[in-house]
C-alpha cells in the first residue's frame, strides 16, 4: 500500500493511538479538536503513543488539561518497515504544560504500515501507510498528562511533490525510484519555503522562537517577528533571575497578535532600581538591557491568509524550475500533450517568479 497523497501537508495527524500493553486506543479524532473529550498520554511504563502521517513532519503541538509528570521521555521514528531510531527532539518537554517538540534531522525517516503482530501483538486501528514517530516514558509515571488537542506541523506547507508532478504534467508521481526522488523534491520544497520567507519577511508556515530577547518599553515592547500564534513562556528580570509573566488584560500583559507588540497592564518596579524617571519608579532604561525573554510561536495561517494561494503557486512554480534545469527527468513526461514549448515555460514561469516573489515583500520597521 502506498502513501496516500491527498493527506500531506494536512495541520492534524491521521493517526494518534496510544498502545497500552495490549490493545490500541484510537485518539485520532479527540487529537484534532479542542472541544471534546481529554484524552492520556502514557499512563505506565508499558504505553506508548504513535503520532503518524502521510507526509514527514517536524513538530508537534499539544494542549494539556492535565499537566503531566514523567522522568525521561523516550523518542523513536520509523526507520524501516520493521525498526525503530531512537533521536532527541531538538526543543522537547515533559508535557508538565502546554507546549511543543520539535523534531529535525531525522535520517532515513521511512514510511511503514502496522499490522496485528507488528510493532505490537494487537489489533490495529487501520493498516495506512505513514511516517511515524513514537513516545514513551519507560523510566517513571508520577502523573499521566491528559491531552485536549495535537496539532501536526507538516514540512511542506507551500506545495507538495504530487502538485509539481501535475503541473510538470508528468506521467507518474515522484517516487523514490523516479529522478528526482520524492525525498530529493521534498528537500527542494523546503529550501523554496525559507527562500520566500526571507525574500518576503514573513512567513505562512509555523516558526519557533525560543527565548528570545527584548528591551521593556513603558509604550509597549515588539517581538522581532509577527503574527504571533501562541506565546508560551514571557518572562521579566528582576535584577537576580526571571520572572514568570502572565497573559491577559487583567494579568501582566497582553500581545497584539498581528503585529507582534506587547503591551504590558501594570508597571514593573526593581527593588535594585534607584534612578527616578517622571512620578514613578520605573526601569529598562540602562542598566537592565534586554530584561524580556519570551518563547514563541509565529507564522500566518496558511489556511485562511488570502495570499496563501499566491505562494503556493509561486512555490511550485520555483520548484518545477529547479526540476527542469537540475534533473533528468524526460522519462516521466506525457508524449505529444505539450502544446507550450518547455523553454517557453521556463521563461515565462522565471518571469513569474520575479515579479511573485516582489509582491510579496513586506517593509518590517524595528
Amino acid at each position: 500500500m502506498s502513501l496516500n497523497t491527498q493527506y500531506e501537508r494536512l495541520p492534524y495527524f491521521t493517526a494518534v493511538w496510544r498502545y497500552n500493553g495490549s490493545t490500541y486506543n484510537d485518539n485520532t479524532w479527540e487529537a484534532r479538536t479542542s472541544a471534546g473529550t481529554a484524552f492520556e498520554m502514557m499512563a505506565d511504563t508499558l504505553d506508548y503513543v504513535y503520532f503518524g502521517g502521510q507526509s514527514k513532519f517536524r513538530a508537534l503541538v499539544s494542549a494539556l488539561s492535565t499537566s503531566g509528570n514523567y522522568g525521561d521521555l523516550t523518542w523513536e521514528y520509523s526507520s524501516s518497515a520493521t525498526a525503530w531510531t531512537r533521536f532527541f527532539p531538538s526543543v522537547d518537554y515533559l508535557f508538565e504544560a502546554s507546549g511543543y517538540h520539535k523534531f529535525e534531522n531525522l535520517v532515513d525517516w521511512t514510511s511503514r504500515e502496522f499490522s496485528n503482530t507488528s510493532p505490537h501483538t494487537a489489533t490495529v486501528p487501520d493498516t495506512d501507510e505513514r511516517y511515524w514517530i513514537r513516545v514513551s516514558s519507560q523510566t517513571s509515571v508520577t502523573t499521566t498528562a491528559t491531552v485536549n488537542s495535537i496539532e501536526c506541523v507538516p514540512w511542506l506547507v507551500y506545495t507538495t511533490p504530487t502538485r509539481i508532478q501535475r503541473m510538470l504534467q508528468l506521467r507518474d508521481d515522484f517516487s523514490s525510484t523516479t529522478l528526482p526522488t520524492r525525498d530529493a523534491v521534498e528537500e527542494k520544497i523546503v529550501e523554496v519555503q525559507r527562500m520566500i520567507d526571507d525574500v518576503a519577511n514573513q512567513s505562512w508556515q509555523w516558526n519557533d522562537t525560543i527565548q528570545e530577547l527584548d528591551d521593556f518599553s513603558m509604550t509597549g515592547s515588539k517581538l522581532r517577528n509577527e503574527d504571533i500564534r501562541t506565546i508560551y513562556v514571557m518572562e521579566i528580570w528582576n535584577g537576580g533571575s526571571f520572572d514568570s509573566m502572565t497573559e491577559g488584560r487583567a494579568n501582566d500583559f497582553f500581545i497584539d497578535s498581528e503585529t507582534g507588540m506587547i503591551f504590558f497592564t501594570r508597571y514593573f518596579m526593581l527593588p535594585t532600581r534607584f534612578v527616578y524617571i517622571m512620578p514613578y519608579w520605573r526601569w529598562g532604561f540602562g542598566e537592565f538591557k534586554f530584561p524580556l525573554r519570551t518563547t514563541y510561536t509565529w507564522g500566518k495561517n496558511w489556511w485562511t491568509d488570502k495570499r496563501a494561494q499566491r505562494v503556493q503557486n509561486l512555490a511550485s512554480k520555483m520548484v518545477a524550475l529547479d526540476t527542469i534545469s537540475n534533473h533528468d527527468y524526460t522519462p516521466m513526461l506525457k508524449a505529444g500533450l505539450d502544446r507550450v514549448s518547455l523553454d517557453r515555460k521556463i521563461d515565462m514561469w522565471e518571469r513569474e517568479v520575479e515579479n511573485e516573489l516582489d509582491g510579496l515583500r513586506r517593509i518590517v520597521i524595528y
